[in-house]
């Protein structure tokens, strides 16, 4: 099981972010263009080896809006 690390913790209760975990799938298909721009700024074509990603959602509260979502993704060299 996964457990989240203190420092992440802490950060989140210091600047008022509601932190949610889950268990998602262990594969992570990336899409094509997903790694032509992982290439497009590191220039290793699909020499890339995924080792985690962390997936994101920013909502207005006020508003009950998503104002933005999406992943952020730790690629090494293969």
């Amino acid at each position: 099981m996964f457990q989240v690390p203190s420092e992440l913790v802490e950060y989140a209760k210091t600047h008022d972010i509601q932190l949610l975990t889950h268990n998602d799938p262990r594969s992570l298909n990336l899409d094509e263009e997903v790694l032509e721009s992982a290439n497009k700024i590191t220039g290793l074509g699909k020499d890339l080896l995924t080792k985690w990603a962390a997936r994101y959602t920013i909502w207005i509260r006020s508003r009950s809006v998503m104002a933005a979502k999406g992943y952020f993704v730790h690629f090494t060299r293969n």
